[in-house]
């Protein structure tokens, strides 16, 4: 598949994912790849009153609007999301593995499947799991 080919297919799904929304103005875990929505502002959406969707759902609308025809990259690597399944150098105990819960202004937080200690991470030091 070229990249014009590439971009032509991104264009289409996110348009179709934006007639959804129109259509239901409801965001739905279905919706956030094809958006570009991290799941994190899922969760703080779901946590607003009834006014306060209503309203951001308005804005939303409206900037993915402004977003139809422009390039499309979030697909062209993997981002690291809560709930990614991921490998961690550390300085200490070597490569652990584990999953993402959590990201903060310091680095990611990673639960390690063999231990019960979260490891605080930088993205440089991070591989995802696929």
């Amino acid at each position: 598949m070229t990249f014009t080919q590439e971009q032509e297919r991104k264009q289409e799904v996110f348009a179709q994912a934006l007639a959804k929304l129109k259509e239901t103005r409801q965001l739905s875990t279905d919706l956030l790849k094809p958006l570009a929505i991290p799941f994190e502002n899922f969760l703080r959406f779901g946590q607003l009153s009834t006014k306060k969707q209503q309203k951001t759902m308005t804005s939303l609308i409206a900037h993915l609007e402004k977003c139809v025809g422009l390039p499309i990259a979030y697909d062209v690597e993997n981002k690291m999301e809560i709930g990614s399944k991921v490998s961690v150098k550390t300085k200490h105990y070597g490569t652990k593995t584990g999953t993402v819960i959590e990201h903060a202004s310091f680095g990611w937080i990673i639960k390690p499947d063999d231990h019960s200690r979260n490891i605080v991470a930088q993205e440089q030091d991070i591989k995802i799991i696929k």
